[in-house]
């Protein structure tokens, strides 16, 4: 499925295929969850570099508007000059950032189906333990 991605951006579409409908002919509620969690957690990542931090999702709550019939699109955009302007001070002394992001998915004819409020928890690779 076609992916946009640019530095705070990214822009994911879901088909309306039989593997992602449930049984009463609508996406399936998992596969939109997946797809908030997808983007947004991509347009975070694009602000960071991959070799000194890494996101985990910490939380995800969804909220369901209209049923899905049809291909969806979930775009999630961050300003990058505000992100790093609030948060580089707290990332720079290695402790955990959390940050909340709120993506939203809109079908073919701009009805919003849902929104998915994830929480990230963000971290230097050197500040994660490992076994």
């Amino acid at each position: 499925f076609p992916v946009t991605i640019g530095r705070g951006h990214a822009a994911v579409s879901l088909p309306f295929t039989r593997r992602n409908r449930n049984h009463v002919g609508s996406l399936h509620a998992c596969a939109l969850a997946a797809l908030c969690e997808f983007t947004s957690g991509i347009a975070v990542m694009t602000l960071l570099p991959a070799d000194k931090y890494r996101i985990v999702l910490k939380s995800l709550n969804m909220v369901y508007h209209y049923r899905a019939t049809g291909y969806v699109v979930c775009a999630h955009n961050i300003a990058a000059s505000d992100f790093m302007s609030d948060h580089q001070k707290q990332l720079e002394t290695g402790a955990p950032l959390i940050y909340e992001t709120v993506a939203d998915v809109f079908d073919q004819h701009g009805n919003m189906i849902c929104t998915g409020k994830a929480t990230w928890q963000i971290k230097s690779w050197q500040s994660v333990k490992s076994n």
